[in-house]
């Protein structure tokens, strides 16, 4: 059974999918904790017998060397007695004591107390005065704008870029069914707890692969969920077995069209699946804006970045200028106090290579098509990014992005 033959088949295979209960994928997971902690019961029965066994001595031999300890420590303290007197002991000991601490002359007999006191003050002076340069010196904000041209030339030196026509040769799938995929592949992220960078990586690793290679409706699905298989190996600490994913993807596929498919997608990248996404710049871009401060405006770009991947017209654009219209909508549905001069900043930056009045148009394209995607994602069945973020009640914001939308139409 596949996810597009047929649009009955498809409402029933994303209800299963939709349905399927994360702790059955995770039994086998549970049973290898089981397995743990039975060895480490084991271990705890052998450790308690050699215990048992050595307390289980002779007590002549016990005896012994209780004897042999006590010989010891009698001759060790008549030799103390014989060789050191009170006096000389105690002048020996004044002598140590001013060696170690010759510091402004104290006299450690007389001021054993205060000594201390004042040695503590000194060295957590000391320790603050390190925590301030550290915090000076490592300040993060100065490197922001290097760490942004650097991901913008591993973005410009890509050598696997998504190709935004690839539907024009790839005659059994159309932008309706990536909707649907991604759609699912969503829901299946959310309810496995993967990591946010694990969908946007997924996301990358289908287009590119579509961007080089034909592929039949039959195996889009197949796509998909290997495609997912291969970022939570870039990203996830975790990973989860090939069974996993045949039963997410209710039995359509065996593990080996799985393994083959990875294989395939392996060589057509070149293994090239380490990319900036736009996570990635969108991260790097709201600490530069100072959206990371208010969780609701750092979610509310990652609600719009997520929602516009989605729609086929994503790939007309980079990921770096998604995420930078991204954090313009925010500003500007929040608003934030001279949004026009930090994003024309932030466009000087990335219009190094090119013309800054093109970029700008680019920009401009890019914040509107989100707007519209949008809107047009309210009045669809399309509701996973929706159900994700349902948390935050970003619904009087994404009614100011219709209403931004329509003011500049």
């Amino acid at each position: 059974m596949n996810l597009f033959n047929q649009q009955k088949i498809l409402m029933a295979q994303n209800q299963k999918i939709s349905n399927f209960s994360p702790k059955k994928i995770s039994d086998d997971i549970i049973s290898e904790e089981n397995k743990n902690d039975v060895m480490d019961i084991e271990s705890e029965k052998k450790h308690s017998s050699q215990n048992s066994f050595i307390k289980n001595f002779d007590k002549d031999n016990e005896m012994q060397k209780i004897k042999f300890g006590n010989d010891s420590l009698n001759n060790t303290d008549n030799s103390l007695l014989e060789n050191y007197s009170t006096a000389n002991s105690n002048v020996e000991i004044e002598k140590k004591k001013h060696k170690i601490y010759p510091k402004n002359n104290i006299d450690y007999s007389e001021n054993e107390d205060k000594f201390d006191e004042t040695k503590s003050i000194e060295i957590c002076k000391e320790n603050k005065m390190e925590l301030v340069e550290e915090s000076e010196t490592n300040n993060e904000d100065e490197y922001l704008d290097e760490i942004l041209e650097n991901l913008k030339v591993e973005e410009i030196n890509n050598k696997y870029k998504i190709n935004q026509n690839y539907f024009n040769f790839q005659n059994e799938i159309n932008n309706k069914m990536r909707i649907v995929l991604i759609n699912w592949l969503i829901e299946v992220h959310t309810k496995l707890n993967f990591k946010e960078e694990t969908f946007y990586t997924t996301i990358y690793i289908m287009d590119a692969y579509l961007s080089r290679k034909f592929i039949q409706r039959k195996k889009f699905q197949l796509l998909g969920v290997t495609a997912l298989y291969i970022a939570t190996k870039l990203n996830e600490i975790y990973i989860r077995r090939i069974k996993d994913y045949v039963f997410i993807t209710d039995y359509a596929y065996d593990e080996e069209e799985i393994i083959k498919m990875e294989s395939d997608i392996c060589k057509t990248l070149n293994f090239n699946f380490l990319i900036p996404t736009s996570l990635s710049f969108y991260e790097i871009l709201a600490k530069k804006i100072g959206l990371d401060k208010n969780p609701n405006q750092l979610t509310f770009g990652k609600f719009l970045i997520q929602s516009f991947l989605i729609n086929s017209k994503s790939l007309n654009y980079n990921y770096s200028m998604i995420s930078l219209a991204s954090c313009y909508l925010v500003m500007r549905v929040f608003e934030i106090e001279n949004y026009k001069y930090i994003i024309s900043n932030i466009l000087n930056l990335f219009s190094s290579c090119n013309i800054y009045n093109e970029v700008l148009q680019i920009f401009e394209e890019c914040f509107v098509n989100i707007c519209k995607t949008i809107g047009e994602m309210i009045n669809s069945n399309v509701k996973s990014t929706i159900k994700k973020y349902s948390y935050y009640n970003f619904d009087q914001d994404v009614k100011k992005i219709i209403t931004l939308f329509n003011d500049e139409m």
